[in-house]
């Protein structure tokens, strides 16, 4: 990750989504649940 990158977050008092590089279960719920929220709102079958 990049040093000023890592600043910039420190500075801002945010929090990094990922534990640490490679590590993408902690991710996993909210790209479950947006996943299924756009199969509920868009009807894919009409699309094509």
């Amino acid at each position: 990750m990049n040093i000023s990158f890592i600043r910039l977050i420190n500075d801002k008092k945010l929090r990094q989504s990922m534990l640490r590089k490679g590590s993408c279960w902690d991710n996993t719920p909210q790209e479950s649940f947006f996943g299924h929220m756009k199969d509920e709102i868009f009807d894919f079958d009409t699309i094509q």
